[in-house]
């Protein structure tokens, strides 16, 4: 776990335990010091100036996806070169991308994110180094952080909307959330009205597991969509935020497509990304 190799398989790891369903996982060990082989298995290292392993951050990184795991594609190659994990924050309805670059080279890209409407702002993260080989990383930009990384502050983008361009820095892992601007505005249309409760009532009564069942509209995440939810968008009524323009996605048809579907990933659709309506954020690598 001492260089920055190790913390990029982490991340890796940490998604597809997610994605495969793993309820228990475990890792030996946190502390450690120094083998006689010269290798090192902690997070954190005895009797050393550097003893926070590039591995280390991938978890404060990993802590700031939402609680609802949202199911995704690769297309082509893009896949071994750049892992996107997403997720949305329920109580928000935040979206938060999770992106691995695992190559050499800054990756530009454009970031499309439909059906959820921006605020204009966006919240970043990066752990950082400059060679597989590395044995430490920055931390938003920090060679040194302080010890309590919840203070240390995001580096903020604003003038966000839906499609916006973003560069993925090399060797990085990167937290990228989309702040929405109301987690009750379901329709993505900047205020709570009727049409967002229409969403709610088209899904009465199903069930986690059915296949109407969408995530998004079981605001209080008890695995099925009733009265309650209705009830939790009515009492916003009227509500929003001041909106910012949508632009066009650029037709990038040389890029590799990362495509996210805002459903469960295990919703009753074998697919999320053909025949499921729902929301989607779509990543192209250019």
């Amino acid at each position: 776990m001492a260089t920055l190799w190790a913390a990029l398989f982490l991340a890796d790891t940490l998604g597809q335990i997610v994605d495969q369903g793993f309820t228990f996982a475990n890792h030996w060990d946190i502390l450690n010091s120094m083998t006689g082989s010269g290798g090192d298995y902690g997070y954190l290292l005895v009797g050393s100036a550097n003893y926070r392993q590039p591995s280390f951050y991938v978890f404060p990184l990993w802590s700031r996806a939402g609680d609802q795991r949202i199911a995704s594609t690769v297309n082509r190659d893009a896949g071994p070169e750049m892992t996107v994990y997403a997720s949305r924050h329920s109580t928000s309805g935040d979206v938060t991308l999770l992106v691995i670059n695992k190559t050499g080279e800054d990756q530009a890209g454009t970031v499309e994110v439909e059906g959820v409407r921006a605020t204009g702002s966006l919240e970043v993260y990066i752990a950082q180094g400059d060679s597989l080989d590395d044995l430490t990383v920055a931390y938003n930009g920090d060679d040194d952080p302080p010890i309590d990384l919840s203070t240390v502050a995001p580096l903020v983008t604003t003038g966000i909307t839906e499609t916006f361009t973003y560069t993925f820095p090399a060797y990085s892992v990167t937290s990228l959330t989309v702040q929405a601007c109301h987690f009750a505005d379901l329709d993505g249309d900047g205020d709570v009205d009727v049409e967002d409760i229409m969403l709610v009532a088209a899904c009465w009564r199903c069930e986690y597991g059915d296949a109407c069942y969408d995530l998004r509209y079981d605001l209080d995440g008890d695995g099925n969509i009733d009265i309650v939810d209705i009830m939790l968008v009515a009492a916003h009524w009227g509500e929003g935020c001041e909106l910012v323009g949508n632009r066009e996605l650029s037709n990038t048809p040389e890029c590799d497509t990362i495509e996210v579907a805002q459903r469960s990933l295990t919703d009753g659709c074998e697919d999320a990304l053909d025949g499921c309506s729902g929301q989607r954020s779509k990543h192209r690598n250019r």
